[in-house]
């Protein structure tokens, strides 16, 4: 991993949602992959009740048939 990056943020009553941008570098090639994810979290109290990912599988697929 090179490097996480978080582009955006939008919280509301009861969860939050995280916008990240991973960027890596793939072993056997070399090559640098940029992808984002989108991360809810839903909480109840003080406690995280849900976490999802939901990746950009467009942008994810694209990188990997670079490499």
């Amino acid at each position: 991993i090179l490097g996480i990056d978080t582009v955006h943020r939008i919280e509301g009553e009861g969860g939050v949602v995280i916008v990240l941008e991973g960027h890596w570098r793939v072993r056997a090639t070399g090559e640098e992959l940029k992808v984002r994810a989108a991360n809810l979290f839903r909480f109840e109290g003080d406690r995280v009740a849900a976490y999802e990912v939901y990746p950009d599988s467009w942008s994810f697929a694209t990188a990997m048939a670079k490499v």
